[in-house]
């Protein structure tokens, strides 16, 4: 079996280009790793548009997604004579030198090595931006790629691996291109473009014929916050047989995890779930509200934060009480809204959420962690303090100081780092070229996580005014003061079960603040008509 003559054309005809400007092996794999004169990146948006999955090199356009992908290095690697073989890999993960592997996200995924120079192999992976000398450890499950033109390391890891014949791909393949092989793509979960120009993932549920859309965010405002460094936003919604769905009418959930991939995720709590529908007359009056108060730009432009301060300052709390005579009240009671049915929702689904993380470890400790900031926010909550800052301002700028000094350190160990490299290079110093570049690798991991967490205060405090400033550093401060780590027993002093329920409801709060201001993201219109394409089930 074979690829069609027309992309071995086309192959053959790159090939040819790449032969005229080198020749040597990695001359021609770092060619095809670039993508010179073929141009093909990372995508599934012209599969969804025209509802086939799978493609080869002659049809493709300008993206292809990662299994047709590895075909296309396949063949051009084929026909320049460098040997390739295909890999799938499940539960994949790549790890540069000087991170911590916890901290990044696991995917399933196709890649292609090649001959090398010397007897060695290449790995060519354009998607994942990683090209370099390939040392496979079958035992570990582990490859080590280094790349001397950069002169750093990365090492790939997975759960299960396996290499695949031309037959067994290309068959994979034809399958692919089927109704239901795209399905089974979709199944596998692919990415594309959304709106504002964010990354979403969507997957297809065989076993309940379900449509589910997320993404996936750093959540650095919590800095040192392991637990919370991804937030996932996501909508699923069941799918009828002839392909139609309506993710409009579906169940938002909010997570957080440790690290994610495309489908795959670490230390993955309890969502905060609801159903759009049910939430939309609350989004409604906020609606209202905001656009009562001129507000012209698009819901995401206005941001999470200074919408949850301009609705607080005008009477909501993150219990969803309403203030007496407020301006929110008074709008409510022009459009005859029945708030008291709102409030009972909105109890119900924090109560449903306290049961469910209350049988999760991880999820029912970050629950404590919220209700302990609830109650100390409600006890700080005055007329003088109307948003319940715990901390002074003078003690919000202090956090910003230091996180300016630590990162001020680590730039300042970096420049060290990088003039030692430098008079190792130059044999001005005695020393190992390879293992000062790993020293300087290691730096500057550790000087891009320190940027992190200053980067997003500092940016924070760029707005006209401080006031998202203090609100993140208040609740960062907070944060630390609690151990998640700690025994339960510990964790649960001092807190009630309404406390708890509390904790609850500002979570629910905040998560639909975010969702109200984000759920058009997730709803992917312009790729509706080729995903009823792919997800009808043929009589």
């Amino acid at each position: 079996m074979d690829f069609p003559q027309e992309s071995i054309d086309v192959a053959k005809e790159i090939v040819s280009k790449y032969r005229k400007r080198g020749r040597s092996k990695f001359s021609l794999a770092d060619n095809i790793y670039k993508g010179r004169f073929y141009h093909i990146g990372y995508g599934f948006s012209e599969a969804l548009k025209t509802g086939v999955c799978g493609s080869y090199l002659h049809e493709m356009a300008k993206e292809a997604e990662c299994y047709s992908m590895a075909g296309v290095i396949y063949l051009l690697s084929r026909e320049a004579g460098l040997n390739p073989r295909i890999f799938t890999a499940r539960g994949m993960r790549d790890t540069e030198e000087g991170q911590n592997k916890a901290d990044n996200g696991k995917a399933d995924h196709s890649f292609v090595t090649v001959d090398g120079t010397r007897g060695k192999r290449y790995l060519v992976d354009p998607n994942m931006s990683l090209m370099g000398e390939a040392t496979f450890n079958f035992e570990e499950n582990e490859m080590r790629v280094y790349d001397r033109v950069e002169s750093k390391i990365t090492y790939r890891d997975w759960n299960f691996i396996k290499e695949v014949s031309q037959d067994e791909y290309l068959e994979k393949l034809e399958e692919n291109r089927t109704p239901q092989g795209g399905r089974d793509t979709l199944a596998a979960t692919q990415r594309v473009k959304t709106i504002g120009g964010l990354q979403a993932y969507v997957t297809y549920l065989p076993e309940s014929s379900e449509l589910q859309v997320s993404i996936n965010l750093n959540n650095a405002f919590l800095g040192a916050d392991s637990y919370n460094k991804k937030e996932i936003y996501e909508v699923k919604t069941p799918v009828s047989k002839d392909g139609t769905f309506s993710l409009e009418k579906g169940i938002y959930s909010n997570y957080h995890a440790t690290a994610c991939g495309w489908n795959q995720y670490t230390n993955l709590q309890e969502p905060m779930s609801f159903s759009l529908p049910e939430a939309q007359p609350i989004f409604d009056i906020w609606e209202k509200f905001i656009r009562k108060k001129g507000k012209k730009s698009p819901l995401f432009r206005l941001g999470s934060t200074k919408m949850r301060n301009l609705l607080v300052k005008n009477g909501l709390w993150t219990d969803f009480s309403v203030q007496k005579n407020s301006p929110l009240e008074k709008l409510i009671s022009r459009h005859s809204h029945d708030w008291e049915k709102s409030q009972e929702w909105a109890s119900k689904v924090a109560e449903d959420f306290v049961k469910r993380a209350s049988n999760h470890d991880l999820s029912y400790r970050c629950l404590l962690r919220e209700a302990h900031t609830s109650k100390a926010y409600d006890s700080a909550r005055s007329k003088d303090n109307p948003k319940g800052h715990i901390y002074s301002e003078d003690e919000h700028v202090k956090l910003l100081q230091d996180l300016y000094d630590e990162h001020v350190e680590d730039i300042e160990n970096f420049v060290k780092a990088y003039a030692n490299d430098l008079a190792v290079r130059a044999k001005l110093r005695p020393g190992s070229k390879f293992h000062s570049q790993r020293k300087l690798n290691k730096v500057q991991a550790r000087r891009i996580k320190s940027a992190e967490a200053f980067e997003t205060l500092c940016q924070s405090r760029t707005f006209n005014t401080d006031m998202i400033f203090h609100e993140v550093a208040d609740k960062v401060m907070f944060y630390q003061t609690i151990n998640l780590d700690a025994p339960i027993e510990e964790l649960e002093r001092d807190l009630t079960q309404e406390d708890i329920q509390r904790g609850a409801q500002a979570k629910l709060f905040d998560t639909m603040m975010t969702c109200w201001l984000k759920k058009d993201f997730l709803f992917i219109k312009q790729y509706k008509k080729g995903l009823q394409k792919i997800l009808k089930i043929s009589d």
